[in-house]
C-alpha cells in the first residue's frame, strides 16, 4: 500500500468550499484544460490520474472546467482511490486521516461542483455509492433508501457519516429510525487536542445532527428548496416543480 499522504502537515482550512488538508509536495505543476485537452472519458488530461494530494481538490475551481469535467475527474479519482487505498497519516488534531477520510472528500467535491445529470446516468458499479451521496447533496431527494442502505452497510465510516449528513440535509423525515439506528455505530477515532485526548464517533454525530436538522423548521425549509433547485436543474428550462408532487 503506498503511503501517499505520509508526512501530513496537521492543518485543516477552507478555501472556497473545498474543504482540503494541506502537505508537502502538492501538485504544484498539474494544470487544467479543456477542449482538446481531455481524455476519451471526459477528463481533462493535464489533471494527475489520481488524486495524490487533498489540496488538488481546489483545481476544480478553475473556470476553465466545466461541471462535465469536474464530474469525469472526481468520478477517475474516487475510482481509483477505492482500488488503491492510501495508508493512514496524522491529520489536524491527531486523527488519523486515511482512505475513508480521502473518498468523503471527493464525494463532496463531487456533491459540490459536479453535474446532476452526467451523474444521474453515471452506472459505475465501484463508485454507485459515491454519486447516490453526491446526488443527494444536490437535492435528489428519490435516494432515501440506498443512503439509508449506505448509512446501515458501507465499509468506510467517513462516507456513513456523509450519508447521514444528506439524509438531514435533504430534510428526508422517512429516514429517522435509520438515523437513530446510526447513533449506535461503532466505530470511533481518536486525537488530540487542547483538552487532550479525546474520542471522535464521526457517524454518530452526523446522525445526531440529521436528526436535529429533521426538527428544524429553518433546516426543513432549506431542504425544500434544494430539493426543488435538484429539479430545476434537472429540466433546464422547464420551471420550478415542487419535489413532493413529483
Amino acid at each position: 500500500m503506498k503511503q501517499r499522504l505520509v508526512g501530513l502537515i496537521a492543518a485543516v482550512f477552507f478555501s472556497g468550499s473545498m474543504l482540503m488538508l494541506t502537505c508537502p509536495g502538492a501538485g504544484q505543476d498539474v494544470t487544467t484544460g479543456t477542449g482538446a485537452n481531455n481524455s476519451p472519458s471526459g477528463a481533462p488530461v493535464h489533471l494527475s490520474a489520481r488524486l495524490s494530494d487533498l489540496r488538488d481538490l481546489a483545481l476544480l475551481d478553475s473556470p476553465d472546467l466545466t461541471s462535465e469535467e469536474r464530474s469525469h475527474v472526481l468520478i477517475r479519482w474516487l475510482a481509483e482511490e477505492r482500488a488503491e487505498p492510501v495508508g493512514h497519516a496524522p491529520g489536524y488534531g491527531g486523527t488519523v486521516i486515511d482512505t475513508s477520510w480521502v473518498q468523503s472528500q471527493i464525494i463532496m467535491s463531487m456533491g459540490i461542483s459536479g453535474d446532476p445529470r452526467l451523474l444521474t446516468a453515471m452506472a459505475d458499479p465501484g463508485v454507485r455509492d459515491g454519486i447516490i451521496i453526491a446526488l443527494g447533496w444536490m437535492g435528489d431527494a428519490s435516494r432515501t433508501s440506498e443512503l439509508l442502505r449506505i448509512l446501515a452497510t458501507h465499509e468506510q465510516p467517513d462516507v456513513r457519516a456523509l450519508a447521514a449528513t444528506v439524509l438531514g440535509r435533504l430534510g428526508a423525515s422517512e429516514a429517522e429510525p435509520g438515523l437513530r439506528a446510526a447513533l449506535a455505530d461503532e466505530f470511533s477515532r481518536e486525537g488530540t487536542g487542547p483538552g487532550g485526548v479525546r474520542t471522535v464517533y464521526p457517524v454518530r454525530q452526523a446522525a445526531e445532527a440529521a436528526l436535529r436538522m429533521l426538527d428544524d423548521e429553518a433546516a426543513m425549509q432549506r431542504a425544500t428548496e434544494l430539493r426543488r433547485a435538484f429539479v430545476a436543474a434537472m429540466n433546464p428550462g422547464a420551471g420550478e416543480e415542487d419535489p413532493e408532487q413529483k
